[in-house]
């Protein structure tokens, strides 16, 4: 076979080193795209948080004198604080609770000064990661006020 004047290929080690090269970046991409995808190793009683708050029932309503009444209807997990989405009337704010509330399964609380225009309240628990209280939000178990 002829080879044209002036053109030349690169050698198999360069062509290596390119293909190794780029393997590389792409797992690196792929790792940190995956660690960022799972969720984080957050744990309440020896098992994920999320199984934890698969089990948490909150009863919520407004009382006559505008203060929040919010019962555990749940039979193990408790609540540490709440998630607020409230209607700030240009959009939803996201706000929690100003003291945590820490509230058992089977007890309620009527929490004073809370906005009259909330959307729904998320529960928060507090679990551990890596020997750390974490809070941890339910999204999953948002409840419409």
């Amino acid at each position: 076979m002829i080879r044209p004047i002036g053109k030349r290929g690169i050698s198999p080690v360069i062509a290596t080193v390119l293909l190794v090269s780029i393997v590389l970046v792409l797992g690196l991409i792929i790792f940190m795209w995956a660690r960022l995808t799972v969720k984080s190793g957050v744990e309440k009683f020896g098992e994920t948080i999320t199984t934890a708050c698969d089990d948490v029932s909150l009863s919520v309503s407004y009382e006559d004198d505008g203060s929040l009444s919010i019962t555990n209807t749940g039979s193990r997990v408790p609540v540490y604080n709440i998630q607020m989405r409230v209607d700030s009337g240009g959009g939803i704010e996201v706000i929690e609770y100003n003291t945590p509330i820490n509230l058992a399964p089977s007890e309620s609380k009527s929490l004073p000064d809370v906005p009259s225009d909330i959307v729904s309240i998320s529960p928060i628990l507090r679990g551990t990661e890596n020997g750390q209280e974490v809070a941890y939000i339910c999204d999953k178990r948002e409840i419409s006020v």
